[in-house]
């Protein structure tokens, strides 16, 4: 069984600092964003604002 990845506080508010300047900035594909095989972002600015709003609840 693969070993859980556990992430700290500080790396959690450096993502979401990068995330929000990100977004703020929009730096971000404007035509949207394949992650694998079978995932694609299609709007990378809502991506990123949903991202931002489930971590701050």
């Amino acid at each position: 069984m693969a070993e859980e990845q556990k992430y700290d506080h500080d790396s959690i508010n450096e993502l979401l600092t990068w995330a929000k300047e990100t977004l703020n900035n929009k730096k971000y594909p404007q035509e949207g964003f394949q992650l694998d095989k079978c995932a694609r972002i299609s709007d990378c600015g809502k991506y990123l604002d949903s991202m931002i709003l489930k971590n701050n609840v």
